[in-house]
């Protein structure tokens, strides 16, 4: 499986990585993953999830290093929610 990300800080144009088939996780879409870009590892979202890669990508995909925790708050989704309406964005 693939997934286009945006970091959180730094390059703004989405970029391509690679699940590693050892993970279990499904869904993947709005969690935040560590992801290695140039000589760093970064924290990015997940925007998309694939299957399989577009045609018109013809550049080495790296793999993604891991999935950081959420906040185990029962209010935590709710919150992003009321946040992404007052500044009307999607919650992702």
């Amino acid at each position: 499986m693939f997934v286009k990300v945006k970091l959180l800080k730094g390059f703004t144009q989405p970029l391509w990585y690679k699940i590693p088939s050892e993970w279990e996780q499904k869904q993947l879409r709005g969690k935040i993953l560590q992801v290695p870009i140039q000589n760093r590892i970064s924290p990015a979202i997940v925007l998309e999830e694939h299957d399989t890669l577009p045609p018109d990508i013809n550049f080495k995909i790296r793999k993604a290093k891991n999935i950081e925790a959420f906040p185990k708050d029962p209010d935590y989704a709710k919150f992003t929610q009321q946040l992404a309406n007052l500044f009307f964005l999607e919650p992702i």
